[in-house]
């Protein structure tokens, strides 16, 4: 995400993005600590334009949550520990899973 603020207002460029609440917690940027609550109800800062990556908007695309995938991708490796395995990664976007496996597995990317 890139966040800009100046003369022209505060605008929000998403990039593409994968909502998950876990994101208001990890972005102090955005949601700052002293406006945050329990309901996550007007704990973010005020966006005066937003502009957001919307490719996979249409609802017949259904995406499973990072953390499921993740802990299915270590399902598969853990019943497989006797064979080879690749991941082939043909877009940017899934460092944070190569990152996290290599460190669950103790082994480089």
């Amino acid at each position: 995400m890139i966040l800009f603020k100046g003369y022209m207002g505060t605008i929000l460029h998403t990039g593409d993005l994968r909502f998950d609440e876990k994101l208001i917690y990890e972005n102090p940027s955005l949601y700052p600590k002293e406006l945050r609550n329990k309901e996550l109800k007007n704990c973010s800062i005020h966006i005066d334009e937003l502009i957001f990556d919307n490719t996979f908007c249409d609802p017949i695309f259904q995406f499973g949550k990072r953390d499921e995938a993740l802990k299915e991708i270590k399902e598969v490796i853990d019943e497989n520990r006797d064979s080879r395995i690749l991941i082939s990664i043909d877009s940017l976007g899934k460092e944070d899973l190569l990152i996290n496996l290599a460190e669950h597995y103790k082994t480089p990317v």
